[in-house]
């Protein structure tokens, strides 16, 4: 499988690059933004590959770091969410402007992506939260398996998902009761 390459432009597409490594030549998909960048470069340049294995198509897709491809990766693992698409949403704004939209479930920021409408986005925003870390205001908020109960426990008494998350981010770990951890999450919710 391949997952790096590193080598100099050959020819520069409407979407993609012929990157020649040693004698090869492979087409590797990418961002019109980074395409915009890296167009005119003369240096070996260096991309983090993501191998696309279709029935009729072997396609290369290539990042400039492993933060874009993982986030690539993570997307196109939603249902109806192919390469293609995945590429669009990374045209659309930062990995972490995105994982921001997708924490504070900002469905209109992910409508602008041509090809996602309402329902689509709204599809990849809860597939999403429990997929990956994601962006609150600023901070990065992971659901770890000890609060995934506690964080349920607090949504079904009206709170959101990033309310309940960052309210149990503090506690202590060594409060491992549920129940405790709800209460304590409550509590720091009533003094904010």
């Amino acid at each position: 499988m391949i997952s790096y390459l590193k080598g100099k432009i050959k020819l520069a597409g409407e979407d993609f690059i012929i990157l020649a490594v040693s004698g090869v030549g492979y087409r590797v998909y990418t961002t019109h933004k980074m395409l915009g960048s890296i167009r005119n470069s003369k240096e070996e340049i260096e991309l983090f590959i993501h191998q696309h294995i279709r029935e009729d198509s072997l396609d290369l897709f290539g990042f400039s770091s492993m933060t874009e491809l993982d986030f690539f990766e993570i997307i196109t693992s939603v249902s109806g969410v192919g390469p293609r698409i995945g590429l669009a949403v990374l045209e659309i704004s930062s990995v972490d402007d995105l994982k921001q939209a997708i924490g504070t479930s900002n469905v209109d920021f992910l409508t602008r992506v041509p090809g996602i409408g309402r329902k689509k986005a709204e599809l990849i925003i809860l597939e999403l939260k429990s997929k990956m870390d994601v962006l609150i205001d600023g901070k990065l908020v992971a659901i770890s398996e000890k609060d995934s109960d506690a964080v349920n426990a607090l949504i079904r008494l009206g709170y959101k998902k990033p309310e309940a998350v960052l309210a149990l981010e503090g506690i202590p770990d060594d409060v491992k009761d549920v129940g405790e951890r709800v209460k304590l999450a409550l509590k720091g919710i009533g003094k904010r």
